[in-house]
């Protein structure tokens, strides 16, 4: 578990980006601060599987002054990991996936033109990975090989200037670890509404 506080999103009111929020403030655009965390159980006493539960809520996000300084937004999340070795195939098999939701209080923007508008500013997204690496063969190259592949889901507000329709992707790919910590990664990405790229 843990929590925090910190400064939190701020509200972006630009016609472009209207109803966004900016993360990476590293100075306050109010006095108000975000509330955070995250609580996860470890079920199994090997710890292969984790599921946890994320939330942040800020009651400010706006300029000090601001018709939007009021405005809030809250964010929550659920989470899964399951990492485990089976000896019975030699290899490591990990499913990751995490569900989130983001609302914002109402506000009423300006276009270019100057014309107010308002949508109900709430996002969904999730996805899903998994991944499959027979690390446990007898074989060098083989065991650093991995087959893995994502699909993703993002709705977005109809009204918003950044929103629109749903966006889905799913990629897939094949890895090679030349180190714990470093890939080759062939990957093929198929997304609605664009081209499919590799």
């Amino acid at each position: 578990y843990d929590f925090y506080l910190s400064n939190g999103p701020q509200l972006l009111t630009d016609p472009e980006n209207a109803g966004q929020f900016e993360y990476e403030a590293y100075t306050t655009n109010n006095k108000s601060s975000a509330v955070g965390g995250r609580v996860a159980i470890l079920p199994f006493s090997n710890s292969s599987l984790e599921i946890g539960y994320s939330f942040q809520s800020k009651s400010k996000t706006g300029e000090v002054g601001s018709d939007y300084a009021n405005t809030g937004v809250r964010m929550q999340a659920v989470d899964i990991n399951y990492f485990h070795n089976i000896p019975g195939i030699k290899s490591t098999i990990r499913f990751t996936g995490e569900l989130k939701n983001q609302k914002a209080d109402k506000a009423t923007f300006l276009k270019e033109d100057e014309t107010q508008y308002s949508f109900n500013n709430a996002s969904t997204c999730y996805y899903a990975t998994a991944s499959i690496r027979p690390s446990l063969a007898d074989d060098k190259f083989l065991r650093n090989l991995e087959l893995a592949g994502r699909y993703s889901f993002f709705n977005r507000p109809n009204d918003a200037p950044w929103g629109g329709s749903n966006v889905s992707q799913v990629d897939f790919a094949l890895d090679y670890w030349l180190h714990w910590n470093t890939l080759l990664k062939l990957c093929y990405v198929k997304q609605k509404g664009s081209e499919s790229v590799f």
